[in-house]
Order: C-alpha cells, then sequence, then structure tokens
C-alpha cells in the first residue's frame, strides 16, 4: 500500500505541472485582452468618508467637490472622476432590468444586473468609448430620474435588434 500512495504522487504531481502550464498560459493570454479602458496614466485610489458625511448627501456632495477640485488642481492631472467600485473588481450592488411594457408583479426572465453609481467625468476619465447615446452631465446628477449608461453585451442582451436609449 505504500509503494501505491508513493506511486500516485508523481502523477498528481504531473498534473498538478500540466494544469499550472494551462493556467499560466491563459493569464499571459489575458494581459492582451482590451479591458474596455484605458490603462495609460491611469491612478486609481480609495477613499472612506466618516459615517456621518458618507450617509448624508448634503454633506458628501460638497466633500465630493472639494476633493474632485483640489485633485484637478495638482500638475499633470488630467481627470477625476468618482466611483464606488473599480472595473475588474467585482460589484457590490444589484438592480433589475424589466422587458418593455412592464406592468408589475413577476417577470418571466427577470434579470438581476450589477450597478456602479459614478460620477459624470468617470467615462471621460477612464476613457471608455460611448458607442451610443450619451454619458452623464453634472445637470443630470441633481436629477429626480434615474439614468443609466449600459455596456454593449446589456444592449445586445436586453434590447437586440434595437437601440436601447430611451427604452429602461
Amino acid at each position: 500500500k505504500r509503494y501505491e500512495e508513493m506511486a500516485q504522487l508523481p502523477c498528481s504531481s504531473e498534473a498538478l505541472l500540466a494544469v499550472s502550464g494551462a493556467l499560466t498560459s491563459h493569464l499571459q493570454k489575458l494581459n492582451h485582452v482590451a479591458p474596455g479602458f484605458d490603462l495609460q496614466g491611469l491612478m486609481t485610489f480609495e477613499v472612506t468618508l466618516p459615517q456621518p458625511i458618507a450617509s448624508s448627501d448634503a454633506r458628501r456632495v460638497p466633500y465630493e467637490a472639494r476633493l474632485t477640485d483640489a485633485l484637478k488642481a495638482i500638475a499633470g492631472v488630467s481627470g477625476v472622476a468618482h466611483v464606488n467600485q473599480l472595473p475588474l473588481e467585482g460589484c457590490c450592488m444589484y438592480t433589475a432590468i424589466y422587458p418593455d411594457g412592464y406592468t408589475g408583479g413577476t417577470v418571466p426572465g427577470e434579470q438581476r444586473v450589477a450597478f456602479v453609481p459614478v460620477s459624470p467625468e468617470y467615462f471621460q476619465t477612464m476613457r471608455i468609448p460611448l458607442r451610443n447615446g450619451r454619458t452623464f452631465t453634472a445637470a443630470d446628477a441633481r436629477s429626480a430620474v434615474a439614468l443609466t449608461v449600459i455596456n454593449e453585451a446589456a444592449a445586445k442582451h436586453y434590447w437586440p435588434n434595437r437601440n436601447p436609449v430611451g427604452a429602461f
């Protein structure tokens, strides 16, 4: 029995080596996949606001404006934006997308989708190309109407062969 266990070890090592080689190859290929935004010269950092500021729009919005102005004043800074989750880091907030004509109740095929609140400057700062429609403005941030920018995959999935602008 001891011999069988020892014989299994080299097989397991060979299998592990083969899997490691395949994983390394796939990771190298991922380095050449465009993430959908321009990484050149991009710098990110995290700011955690104290609860009294974070929980109040009346306190948070002016704080964010002062921070944005201070960052824009730094020599060499070409864009500043706010986001609660960076791309490729997963997400933590979800909502549902309903088919056109939804009137309430249970919807067959209802989909939960991740969403990320962003500042109006986000798409320009990240150099994310816009395919259709428009990005947000400062006036949109003050609007009671929730506006949405979706990616190309969502547009094709939820509005196949249609223009999704104004459909949601």
